[in-house]
């Protein structure tokens, strides 16, 4: 055969080919379900393409639709109490196809049953399995437009409360009182609603959000976010813990769950196409700090489809009276889970028959696109959200047509109740009163005297505490503000002191030069956002007494740079990490197989400063899991950055691990391989074990000089 001719077959079949995919169609399939005696449709209707896991459900009115790029060649409808019928389908093809379903019985044969285990735990297994695929933070890159909605309602409204004389000429307030809630009436009092555009890249670790609208409706004050502490967090099912102002929640899907949670498989069932598990969630200890709720997992890729989960009765949380999140996830681009919509509830409670506070936040997301890092010049800036020029400059026209779902009646109200609020001559008097309970300040020209419900407090190692403060106001300047204080406790007989200066750089992007500086008592771990102790409410409600205070300065001194065997760095430094955890071992007097086994049980029990390292499907049970794992030779290992490197699977290019220096040093080593051979070994479990108690007893016996 002639070149020519072998050029011109080579081209009609790359022709053919590429027609072949130009062409490939999605087989639509819509019709109804109809009762064949009565012909009265029937709703939710199971029909599932024959050998495959596609379906839906019919709707109320007996009607359906499905999508796909995977058909069979057979559609099949079931429902209690009819007999199932199968039509053949036309692949490639928009059809519309009816089902007439006849009653009829199903014979069952004797069926025996026997136990194999909660069969919750073997979906869940697959769970912990697929995390790092599912888990959005995992993803090279990712960004989306975000539209948050946060809103804020007074609870236990009193008809004495209502009648107050301070309320006579605000009465047409109470008219926009909800009274339809299950548990209490609410009043909604403030909104404030954002469109924004999201950017996230893992390596180096960067977020980035710009603001592109914003509006606020109430009482509007930045001080009344900072109160209220942790209401703007994230919620990441995927993370082991999950923090709920200032205490760690354990995950529904946490590795470790089944220690804390009993699982139960409820159902199955069809959602947006998506074939997936119920699965019912309760505490096995009530007191514990965990969820009760619902969760819906998707049988294929294993992801969490859905959720609705509250946190436990027995859940101690100051001023936390209930706390809700509802998730829902979408898949993009046919593998790539994300979440779409986003709810939490919390309920702010003093007391049981004193005025609450609803907060609520909904959040939900599209124009999602993943691993499609943007520009380099999108990360740039110190400040992680930036606020657009016209942010809040945008009419009410753009906000019916930008809001991602509208608004509810109740919500409406509140702008129309503010609108009227502001005609009335006594509001500001009431918002300067409201000025001074939410900032804790009263303005004296050029300063600030406050906060005032710090001027005194009291905790059981300061005893009697008395404080004096303030800060410059906007008068003095719009661009510095010069803060401090002074404290004094009566039963440690100690002064504290604080001081320090906010300038702001430059609006657009919103960047600020700031300084601290202080001598004072806190309690270690907690959250910066959570309420402050030295404070009068703190003192008289708090649950708990307060008997951890530390001098945080005196502590500096023992702040570590680097602990390999919680695979924790600070910084990069000269010297490397695995260098660093040698000079360790070698100050706690340990042999090289007495570090390696260390290292080996620690990260299998899930010790690590981050999910690197943690080469274990268990966490938090003893095993060699992590020499096995490490000396698995179809991983590929790559370096992302100084002290991270990604394992891949050579066959199917899947992101299986990561991994920090000193953990790969015990692979690349010779002399420190060898031991992790031994500890590998399907025989060695045994060994492992008592040389990791061995070692673990010589590093907590190595302080002891009674036994020395």
């Amino acid at each position: 055969m002639s070149i020519s001719k072998v050029q011109h077959c080579l081209v009609f079949s790359c022709l053919f080919l590429v027609s072949t995919i130009l062409f490939s169609q999605k087989t639509i399939v819509s019709g109804l379900v109809t009762d064949a005696i009565t012909g009265e449709t029937l709703p939710f209707v199971n029909l599932i393409f024959k050998n495959s896991k596609v379906g839906t459900s019919t709707d109320l009115d007996g009607k359906f639709r499905i999508e796909t790029y995977y058909p069979t060649d057979s559609l099949q409808a079931r429902f209690i109490g009819y007999q199932p019928l199968t039509k053949r389908v036309k692949k490639d093809k928009q059809q519309v196809i009816n089902f007439i379903l006849e009653s009829g019985s199903v014979a069952v044969d004797e069926v025996v049953i026997t136990y194999e285990g909660n069969p919750a735990h073997k979906i869940l297994k697959r769970v912990y399995n697929n995390k790092s695929a599912n888990n959005r933070e995992k993803y090279d890159a990712y960004q989306y437009e975000v539209y948050n909605k946060v809103e804020f309602d007074l609870n236990n409204i009193t008809e004495d409360f209502k009648n107050r004389k301070m309320f006579n000429k605000f009465q047409f307030i109470f008219d926009f009182v909800d009274s339809t809630s299950a548990d209490k009436e609410f009043l909604p009092m403030f909104m404030t609603e954002s469109i924004s555009d999201f950017y996230y890249k893992r390596d180096p670790k960067s977020e980035k959000e710009y603001i592109k609208a914003s509006q606020v409706s109430g009482t509007s004050n930045e001080s009344i976010t900072q109160f209220l502490g942790d209401m703007y967090q994230k919620v990441n099912l995927y993370d082991n813990y999950i923090g709920v102002f200032g205490k760690s929640f354990v995950s529904p899907i946490a590795n470790f769950g089944k220690t804390f949670y009993r699982y139960y498989l409820v159902d199955s069932l069809v959602i947006d196409g998506s074939f997936c598990y119920q699965i019912d969630f309760i505490p096995r200890q009530t007191q514990e700090p965990v969820f009760t709720g619902t969760m819906w997992i998707n049988d294929t890729t294993y992801a969490i489809k859905q959720i609705d989960a509250t946190i436990s009765q027995g859940a101690n949380i100051n001023f936390i009276n209930g706390f809700s999140v509802k998730q829902q996830y979408k898949k993009v681009d046919g593998k790539y889970w994300m979440l779409e919509k986003d709810e939490l509830v919390v309920d702010f409670e003093l007391g049981e028959k004193v005025m609450g506070l609803y907060g609520r936040k909904n959040t939900s997301y599209r124009d999602i696109v993943i691993n499609k890092p943007a520009e380099a010049e999108i990360y740039e800036g110190i400040d992680n959200v930036s606020v657009l020029k016209d942010a809040n400059l945008k009419d009410r026209e753009f906000w019916e047509t930008a809001r991602h779902d509208s608004l509810t009646t109740n919500q409406l109200g509140i702008y129309q109740m503010v609108d009227s609020v502001k005609n009335v001559p006594a509001f500001k008097t009431m918002l300067d009163v409201l000025q001074l309970v939410f900032t804790g300040y009263h303005e004296i020209g050029n300063f600030e005297l406050g906060p005032y419900f710090k001027t005194y407090s009291f905790n059981a190692v300061e005893g009697h505490r008395f404080r004096f403060g303030g800060r410059t106001s906007n008068q003095f300047s719009t661009k510095l503000q010069l803060h401090g204080y002074l404290a004094y406790g009566l039963l440690d007989e100690n002064f504290k002191y604080g001081m320090g200066f906010l300038y702001k750089l430059q609006n657009n992007p919103r960047q600020w030069l700031s300084f601290t500086y202080k001598r004072d008592l806190e309690q270690l771990g907690q959250s910066q956002n959570a309420f402050s102790e030295d404070n009068i409410l703190s003192s008289f409600l708090r649950r708990n007494p307060n008997n951890k205070l530390t001098d945080v300065e005196s502590f500096d001194v023992l702040e570590p740079v680097a602990d390999g065997f919680r695979n924790y760095l600070k910084a990069m430094y000269s010297v490397s990490a695995e260098e660093m955890l040698l000079d360790k071992a070698q100050l706690l007097g340990l042999t090289a197989k007495e570090m390696t086994v260390l290292v080996g049980g620690l990260r299998s029990l899930g010790i690590s400063a981050d999910d690197r390292g943690v080469f274990t499907d268990n966490p938090g049970t003893l095993s060699n899991d992590f020499f096995v794992n490490l000396l698995d030779m179809s991983v590929a290992w790559e370096a992302t950055g100084g002290n991270t490197y990604q394992g891949t699977d050579r066959a199917t290019g899947d992101k299986v691990r990561t991994a920090s220096r000193v953990d790969l040093a015990f692979g690349s080593n010779s002399q420190l391989r060898a031991i992790c051979e031994v500890y590998a070994a399907a025989d060695s479990k045994a060994k492992f074990e008592n040389d990791f108690v061995a070692a673990w007893n010589k590093v907590m016996n190595a302080d002891r000089f009674d036994i020395a």
